[in-house]
Formats: C-alpha cells, structure tokens, sequence
C-alpha cells in the first residue's frame, strides 16, 4: 500500500512540492492518532447538547412555575394551558433521556460492548467501568433515570401531571413557599411497568419510593444528569494522557515534514493516491472549548435557587 505524506511550502518565494513517504505502520499510526482527536469531539458534541438541552428544560420549568403562579384560568381554560406546559416540558425531558442514552451507549454498550474509549486508549476501559458501576451504585435518581428512559421509549410519556401547591389565605406577615412539581404516582402504574421502573434499584431506596409513591421526576431528571456528567469527568480523566500525546505526535510530525517552510496548505496525509486527512488540527480546539464551557455543575441536593421576581 502506498503511503506518504503530501505538502505545498513556498521556499525563497517559489511554491513547492515535496512528498515524504511513510510505512503501513507510520500511516496507521497517524489514522489512530487521528481518531482520537475525532473520537474525543464527538463525545463532547453529544455532552454538549445533553447540557443545553437539561439548561433548557430548567428554562422551561421556571416558565411553566410562573405561569401557574400568575394565572388563574376558568377550568376549561386551565387543562388547556397544562397540556401546552406539559408538551413542552416533555419534549425538552425526553430529549435529555435520549440524548444521555445515546451518550451512555458510545461511552459503554453493555449489549454490544462496544465503547468508543477503546478508540481512544483501551488501557483505561476497565477504569471506566469501575466508575461507572460506583455511579450506577451510589446514585439512585440515576438508576431511575435509566429506566424511566427505557420505559419512555415504548410505553409512555413522562411527564403527565403538574402540581402547585400554594395556601389559600395569604398573610402578608408571613412569607408565602409554593412548591411546583412534577409527579410521577407509581400505584397510578400498571404492575409491569410500575415493576420495571423499580428494577436494580437499591432494597432501601426502591423501599422508600414505593412508601411516598410520589416520585419527583425533577430530582429524577436532577440526577440522572449528575451521574453522567460523573461519568463525562472520568472519561475526560482518562483519556487525557492519550488526547496530549496525540496532540504533540502530531505536532512534531508536521515541523518535521515542513522544517519551518510557509506552508501554502498544511501536509495531507495520503494512501494509495487518496487523501485521508489534512495535518491541520485547528477543528479540535472545539473539543477543548467544549470541555472548559461543560466543566461545572452543583448537586441538585446541595442547591438552593433563588429567584429574582
């Protein structure tokens, strides 16, 4: 198979060609370094959509909070505006369950076991299960998320009920709590679902669902958030030794090839008379944007909002 690397320089003002031949093993090296940086972006994309999209659905509770707060529609008139509360909220909910799962899937595909990581460096995979098996353990909300997602994707929608809590009689003396929620009745479910809904779930916590019956879909959706943007930390962890390593390969490959001269394009690496890529990695500054922009979050039970209205 022939192999090299191609390039345009100008030297002394002349433009100029030269190419740099490569082995089979050089040219696949390149293609897994490569893949790395492609891999590693492409974890980050998805986040970063499963981010926006959770920012978006907080966007929207408030909206639908106000709005039941000021309003005081006739009865006719108050299912009609839940149900347009309700269709946005489940739009924007379901999306988050999907998005996660379509991230949970390239992470580890427990049915395939496929993992993108093996991509990146198959060393770290098993570390990355070791977490992600202390997340599935320790955070239940998480669990719940999981299969209120898979019960979502064939059975029902998620969120079928909002509730406003208020009193009655206002006394301007004291300060007025309301509480907004959505809640999801397990006893309001049929038994095989309201059966798997609760599967793996921990003794204690499966115990204290079925006792308070009303699941908060809030929190649920509170942490299943946390636990993959647990899991998103490791993985940055993990692999980053593999990302800077491939970063300086890369980077003493082309000052190597170009030895200084002013490239017309950057060097394109080419196998059997057909470019693969450009040397030119200016697109992965996205995938460090991305995870400087998605790197903070507060656990929902430590966080107390406050609103300004």
């Amino acid at each position: 198979m022939d192999s090299y690397i191609e390039y345009y320089f100008i030297n002394n003002d002349i433009p100029c060609s030269e190419r740099l031949d490569i082995t089979e093993e050089e040219a696949l090296k390149c293609q897994q370094k490569y893949k790395v940086f492609s891999r590693k972006l492409e974890i980050e994309n998805i986040f970063d959509v499963f981010v926006e999209e959770f920012k978006s659905f907080k966007s929207i509770l408030s909206q639908a909070q106000l709005s039941q707060e000021f309003s005081n529609y006739s009865e006719a008139f108050a299912y009609i505006e839940n149900q347009k509360i309700r269709t946005k909220l489940n739009v924007s909910y379901l999306s988050i369950l999907n998005t996660g799962k379509l991230l949970l899937d390239r992470l580890y595909n427990d049915s395939s076991g496929f993992s993108i990581i093996n991509d990146i460096d198959k060393s770290v995979i098993i570390n990355f299960k070791e977490s992600r098996e202390d997340i599935f353990k320790n955070n239940q909300n998480y669990v719940f998320g999981c299969n209120l997602r898979n019960l979502c994707q064939h059975k029902l929608l998620p969120i079928n009920k909002l509730t406003l809590k208020y009193p009655q009689k206002v006394n301007s003396e004291i300060s007025l709590v309301t509480r907004f929620f959505l809640s999801l009745t397990l006893s309001s479910m049929k038994r095989d679902d309201r059966k798997f809904i609760l599967q793996k779930l921990d003794p204690v916590f499966k115990d204290k669902m079925k006792k308070i019956d009303q699941v908060d879909l809030n929190r649920i959706i509170d942490g299943y958030y946390e636990g993959i943007f647990d899991l998103i930390k490791t993985f940055r962890m993990l692999v980053k030794g593999a990302v800077k390593s491939s970063e300086e390969y890369f980077e003493r490959l082309v000052e190597k090839i170009t030895g200084g001269n002013i490239a017309l394009r950057p060097p394109a690496l080419c196998i059997s008379n057909q470019h693969k890529f450009y040397l030119d990695f200016e697109w992965f500054k996205v995938a460090h944007y991305l995870e400087e922009k998605n790197n903070l979050y507060f656990k929902s039970a430590n966080l107390i909002r406050t609103q300004y209205i």
